[in-house]
C-alpha cells in the first residue's frame, strides 16, 4: 500500500537545512527595499514620478503616518504598499503553504493580514488613499507597467483635487 505524505512533510524531509539553519535563514529576510519594491520604484521613477520611500519620510512625515509604506506621494496623500505572497497570505498562494510549524507561520500570516486592515483604516481616517499590491504583480512586466500607469493616473487625480479644495478655501 502506498504512503501518503503531507506536503509539509514532504517539503521537511527535503529540506537541506536544519531547523536551526533554516530559522536563522527566515530571520535575515528584509522587510523593505525588496525586488518587487525596487521594481515598482525604478519604472515610477523612469516614468517621471517622484516619491518618498521610507528612508525619506520617516523624519518629515512619521507623526502622520501609520504602518511603513513602501512608496508615499506626499502631495496627493496617496500610500502604496508592496505585500509579499508569503507574508500577507496572498489568496493565489503563490509561494505556497508553510512547510513546517504551520500553527506558527499561519498565526503569524492572520496577524499580518489583521495589521493591513487596520493600517488601511488608520491612514483612511488621516485623509490619506492606500493601494495595496501583491508580489506576484509587481515581478510580471505588463501588469507593473498597469500598476505604474494607475499609480500616475491616481496621483494625478487626487493632486488636482486637493489643489481645488485649497484653492477653494483660499477664496473665501
Amino acid at each position: 500500500m502506498e504512503s501518503r505524505l503531507r506536503v509539509s512533510e514532504l517539503m521537511r524531509r527535503l529540506d537541506r537545512l536544519s531547523s536551526e539553519e533554516r530559522s536563522y535563514l527566515m530571520s535575515q529576510v528584509k522587510n523593505s527595499d525588496t525586488g518587487p519594491e525596487l521594481m515598482l520604484r525604478r519604472v515610477l521613477w523612469a516614468r517621471g514620478e517622484r516619491f518618498l520611500t521610507p528612508s525619506g519620510y520617516k523624519r518629515r512625515y512619521k507623526q502622520h503616518l501609520v504602518g511603513r509604506p513602501d512608496v508615499i506621494f506626499p502631495g496627493a496623500r496617496l500610500a502604496v504598499f508592496v505585500d509579499g505572497c508569503f507574508w500577507h497570505g496572498c489568496p493565489l498562494k503563490c509561494k505556497g503553504e508553510p512547510g513546517s510549524n504551520q500553527d506558527f507561520w499561519m498565526k503569524k500570516i492572520e496577524t499580518n493580514q489583521q495589521r493591513d486592515r487596520e493600517v488601511n483604516r488608520q491612514l483612511t481616517e488621516l485623509g490619506w488613499q492606500v493601494k495595496r499590491y501583491w508580489e506576484h504583480q509587481i515581478r510580471r512586466v505588463d501588469e507593473l507597467h498597469k500598476i505604474v500607469t494607475e499609480l500616475i493616473e491616481t496621483v494625478s487625480r487626487l493632486r488636482s483635487e486637493r489643489i481645488y479644495t485649497v484653492s477653494k478655501f483660499k477664496e473665501v
